[in-house]
């Protein structure tokens, strides 16, 4: 089995929660979508502003993964899944439904602690782990 891991999930497993551990050993695989490794820099970037020293090591956790860019694929897919969701009064953020196209196009399931992937589980065919 593939996984993509999300930003939630990494930031857990970087902050050392251990239920993540057993899934990577696990997986044929590891992915995380490049948008994932904007979100978690961002969060390590915001603490430096703050004056904080941020100990994640997600540059060493990025290196020992496989980052799946953002294609054109990736964006007709996430298109036509927001239009549907804002159609139902979904609202979901935008780069969960982008990330979520990227684990659909190689075939992963996304290991996230963020409760809005059920709605894309539900809607669409992503296949979630919500740990």
């Amino acid at each position: 089995m593939n996984i993509l891991l999300d930003s939630s999930a990494i930031i857990g497993f970087l902050r050392g929660r251990d239920n993540l551990k057993s899934e990577i050993d696990a997986a044929d695989e590891v992915y995380t979508s490049s948008l994932c490794v904007f979100e978690v820099l961002l969060g390590d970037a915001y603490s430096r502003l703050k004056g904080l020293n941020p100990k994640s090591h997600a540059l060493s956790f990025f290196e020992g993964t496989t980052v799946v860019p953002f294609n054109m694929d990736d964006a007709k897919r996430a298109s036509e899944m927001q239009a549907l969701l804002v159609s139902k009064g979904k609202k979901i953020n935008g780069l969960d439904v982008l990330i979520a196209a990227s684990a659909v196009r190689v075939n992963s399931v996304i290991i996230t602690y963020d409760q809005d992937y059920k709605i894309l589980s539900d809607l669409f065919s992503v296949n979630v782990n919500i740990i």
